[in-house]
């Protein structure tokens, strides 16, 4: 499950907040046994959002897995091709970055004024500034941005440690240990216990 908030036994789902034994569904709020549906809210025994008795619910979500089973269907979570955005479009592509994936090119080019619309340094693609960025920048007497925010986010995210572990030994006690700097990196590393010695 994705996005969810106190739910319970929600499987192959986003966005279920406060639900009860909900699946294969989207967007779903204070729900209770529902399968297949999206944007529902305070309902129960639904399927494919329409409203079912107990009985006849029950009786249709057996019938519904069993089929699904047999087709190599239940477990899985929804399938990529449902997702109304592409790989790139996503920060998935931030942490785990897929080569492979279609390269989404959004936005505009060549439309910059010099006044509220900008051309990115990297990208070159346009951006705007808007009157209350434009306050805030001079009010902290800071130039105004040269690249777009996406550009701008890459740049930050480049100056985080990968998401990947190296083995190290600790600078004091030469433990084993795992840890997200590189060993050619300059930061000295520690264990836990030399650490918690080290600040106490």
């Amino acid at each position: 499950i994705m996005g969810a908030l106190q739910t319970y036994n929600c499987k192959f789902s986003t966005y279920a907040m406060y639900c009860n034994s909900v699946e294969y569904s989207d967007g779903l709020q204070n729900c209770q046994d529902c399968f297949g549906s999206i944007g529902l809210k305070k309902a129960k025994y639904c399927i494919l959002n329409k409203q079912y008795s107990k009985e006849d619910y029950e009786s249709l979500i057996v019938n519904i897995k069993s089929q699904m089973t047999k087709a190599g269907e239940y477990g899985d979570f929804l399938p990529p091709e449902t997702s109304p955005f592409k790989y790139n479009e996503t920060m998935a592509k931030d942490y785990f970055p897929d080569p492979k994936a279609e390269e989404i090119t959004t936005g505009t080019y060549g439309k910059e004024n010099g006044k509220d619309v900008f051309a990115c340094v990297d990208c070159k693609k346009n951006f705007k500034i808007t009157p209350n960025e434009f306050a805030f920048y001079e009010r902290m007497s800071l130039p105004l941005p040269s690249k777009d925010f996406e550009c701008r986010m890459q740049d930050r995210l480049r100056k985080r440690t990968p998401r990947k572990l190296w083995k190290r030994n600790c600078i004091k006690c030469a433990t084993d240990i795992e840890t997200t700097y590189a060993p050619d990196r300059p930061e000295k590393v520690y264990c836990e216990q030399c650490y918690q010695a080290e600040v106490a």
